[in-house]
């Protein structure tokens, strides 16, 4: 399962699951202020029936600014070589 964590300087902003891999940071400028945050990216395997979940893993982030009215995309992308994200926007 794929998981998206908003930070702005010590504040935690939002935690959420991720429907696929990426997060469209469209939908998510609707919640946040203008300003500077850090998106960090985990996953969390799950055993037979996701009850219980594994620690994070596959973790990376990144620093993006949100101006007004601005739109910014995240491109997430997980393998075995690890984490990657690339804002565009």
């Amino acid at each position: 399962m794929s998981y998206v964590r908003v930070e702005q300087g010590k504040d935690f902003v939002l935690d959420q699951p991720l429907a696929g891999v990426g997060a469209d940071l469209r939908v998510l400028s609707s919640l946040l202020e203008p300003g500077t945050y850090r998106l960090i990216s985990y996953q969390r395997q799950c055993e037979l029936t996701c009850e219980s979940l594994d620690p994070p893993s596959d973790m990376c982030s990144g620093q993006f600014s949100l101006k007004p009215e601005a739109q910014v995309t995240a491109d997430i992308s997980v393998s075995r070589d690890g984490c990657s994200i690339r804002f565009t926007g």
